[in-house]
């Protein structure tokens, strides 16, 4: 469990090293809020299907002491699970699912419209090998 009370975080940065995604950030919280040092990986969009096997198309992915962990929200139920000892995320599943259920409407009613408008903005701040995937593939997006 966790050496050196560190694990690993696959990270996805622009061009700059900012990190962009609103669900790594939520992990890197969620690792600080446990008390763990992180490992960040930085990653670009392309770069995601070169990490590890080969078969993670999102980010984040954790690796903890061997462990492979995707998705945000599995990464919460691991970090509770694992570490029942350091602070809790989520106190029940009561909690958690009602953080779910604001999650999934915040991104519908809000992030949805409000990523589509920056789009043209984020294709300039992407790694190069990123540019055409962006502009396509955020332009289409339907959550």
């Amino acid at each position: 469990m966790a050496k050196d009370n560190t694990i690993r975080l696959y990270d996805l940065v622009l061009a700059s090293g900012v990190t962009l995604s609103p669900f790594v950030w939520r992990t890197k919280l969620a690792l600080k809020h446990k008390g763990f040092e992180i490992d960040d990986v930085e990653t670009s969009y392309m770069g995601i299907r070169r990490i590890l096997d080969g078969s993670y198309r999102r980010l984040p992915v954790i690796e903890d002491d061997g462990r492979i962990v995707p998705d945000s929200w599995e990464i919460a139920r691991y970090l509770d699970e694992a570490y029942p000892e350091r602070p809790m995320l989520y106190r029940s599943e009561g909690e958690r699912n009602f953080a779910k259920f604001l999650d999934g409407w915040m991104f519908k009613t809000v992030v949805h419209p409000w990523f589509t408008c920056f789009t043209l903005d984020q294709v300039k701040l992407v790694h190069d090998e990123d540019k055409a995937y962006v502009l396509d593939a955020h332009q289409n997006r339907i959550f």
